[in-house]
């Protein structure tokens, strides 16, 4: 017999056409605000039921780190933010929201190129009722033409005990830890310069300057220079680079960040390892985080459904839901909501002074 009773899972249709509703409203078309109110309604009840299938998935993850020995690995979860939802109807206009795999995602931070590779192989040869579903997107072999570099893999989650959730699905995030300091970064300026770099938008000057960077940071993992830049010698790149960052002064203003962020760890006492909800004002830089106990999960998501509804019509304002074990786990997990970037500048600098030697 089927165990229905814990999820409230909206059909399809109904999910299909919140989504239709909401992406009209933003593009400006007149929508009623009873249907606009339902249809938030509807999408907030439909990413709140994947959220028991993010946390059993990510509790394979860990068991597949544990078994596999693999030193210094970060875990992280988190359920996508309302904005970023909305956001993604909007720019493709065939999307639909009943179809959106990456409504929850799991992250996994390891070492070295190696570990992905064999990370990577282990959870795509294991023995699952989770189920690979989409082609592996390879962003390390082939980077997205921004710079960004990572492994994706979409999984069909499986479980006889709540069959109900069995269709939903689940994104698996794989990334060393230089290529996760690049893309939080990536992030972090664009907070700081009020616009979603890793979307497409914001300064061309800006996003050109990342791409010089990650094509460098390819070549100090790699060895492998990205196809945008063959035949370009490095310290030709290393030069634009310095050039750039001459003009435009990003350095400095993820170094400004990161001071900011100093004393951020300081106001937390690193008692609470469950779940914790981050809130960003891009306006003032300050940052609000609320913990919460491993088993304080309803609470949390209770909370963090509140203070989107409530700041629904704040650009400025953005929270997010995550889990990765104590705060110094989550700062090096999420540092982009902390404005963070000391790791990031380490290994900018690092790189540099390779391509100079």
């Amino acid at each position: 017999m089927k165990n229905t009773e814990r999820f409230n899972i909206p059909s399809r249709h109904s999910v299909r056409n919140a989504g239709d509703a909401i992406r009209a409203s933003e593009l400006g078309q007149e929508v009623s605000h009873e249907t606009l109110e339902n249809a938030y309604k509807t999408l907030f009840m439909w990413r709140d039921c994947h959220s028991y299938v993010l946390h059993s998935f990510q509790a394979v993850i860990r068991s597949k780190i544990k078994s596999g020995k693999f030193k210094n690995a970060l875990v992280a979860q988190r359920l996508k933010r309302m904005p970023s939802i909305v956001k993604k109807l909007v720019r493709f206009d065939t999307m639909k929201a009943d179809r959106m795999y990456d409504i929850v995602g799991v992250r996994v931070i390891l070492g070295s190129i190696a570990d992905v590779r064999r990370f990577d192989e282990q959870i795509k040869s294991m023995k699952s009722q989770h189920k690979l579903v989409l082609p592996e997107k390879d962003y390390i072999l082939h980077p997205k033409a921004d710079g960004y570099r990572s492994l994706h893999l979409v999984f069909r989650y499986g479980n006889q005990k709540h069959e109900e959730l069995n269709d939903l699905k689940v994104e698996l995030q794989i990334r060393t830890q230089l290529q996760h300091s690049w893309a939080t970064a990536v992030e972090t300026l664009g907070v700081l310069k009020e616009a979603s770099f890793k979307s497409g938008e914001g300064d061309e000057n800006i996003k050109r300057f990342f791409k010089l960077v990650g094509a460098l940071f390819s070549v100090y993992e790699t060895k492998i220079l990205p196809e945008d830049f063959k035949g370009r010698a490095l310290d030709d790149i290393r030069k634009e680079i310095l050039d750039t960052d001459s003009r435009l002064s990003l350095v400095k203003s993820l170094q400004r960040a990161a001071a900011t962020a100093s004393s951020i760890e300081e106001q937390s006492n690193g008692r609470f390892s469950g779940y914790h909800v981050p809130e960003l004002d891009s306006a003032s830089k300050k940052v609000r985080l609320i913990p919460f106990k491993a088993d304080q999960l309803e609470q949390a998501e209770s909370y963090y459904r509140a203070r989107e509804e409530d700041t629904r019509n704040d650009q400025a304002v953005s929270v997010v839901l995550i889990s990765a074990g104590n705060i110094k786990a989550i700062k090096k997990a999420y540092p982009n909501y902390f404005l963070y970037t000391r790791t990031f500048i380490n290994n900018y600098r690092k790189v540099l002074n390779m391509c100079n030697s």
